[in-house]
């Protein structure tokens, strides 16, 4: 049985770009929800399913075409999950106190200016991502960490 090209299926290239956004997601700050996102991909892969008329040939006739496909699946993947950060958006109720480390690079540069940079914040139904996009926006620095703890309310 003959078959398609790899590069010839909608499949192949969703998921393909599938694995883009999910980098490019925490890049831009627009995050969805692990479920909404499996959800959104296999309704999408369903439908394409349905409209498949051929299969996939990945018996190539030649080992550089091969070898090829391999390269390209491995870097686009290897781009995807490069700098990865997973999202945490917190309870619209939950209120957590953020303690901040900036990079020491900022200190060394000009001591006065790391002073001025915020120590600690309420951090209330947000999302962590975005709050340390954020910081630094505000700020004109970059942050090494940030932790999470509760409030303590014995105080």
């Amino acid at each position: 049985m003959e078959g398609k090209k790899w590069y010839a299926s909608k499949t192949v290239w969703v998921n393909l770009i599938a694995i883009v956004a999910l980098f490019l997601q925490t890049q831009l700050g627009f995050v969805l929800d692990a479920d909404e996102q499996v959800g959104i991909l296999a309704v999408i892969n369903i439908v394409l399913r349905l409209f498949t008329k051929e299969q996939v040939n990945l018996k190539t006739p030649s080992a550089p075409v091969g070898i090829f496909m391999v390269l390209v699946l491995t870097t686009a993947l290897m781009t995807a999950c490069a700098g990865f950060q997973f999202g945490v958006t917190l309870d619209k109720n939950l209120c957590l106190k953020a303690t901040i480390e900036w990079d020491p690079a900022v200190a060394a540069a000009d001591v006065a200016a790391a002073e001025m940079l915020p120590k600690e914040t309420k951090v209330c139904g947000e999302d962590i991502i975005l709050l340390k996009n954020r910081l630094e926006a505000q700020n004109g620095a970059k942050i090494q960490k940030i932790n999470l703890k509760p409030f303590n309310f014995e105080q």
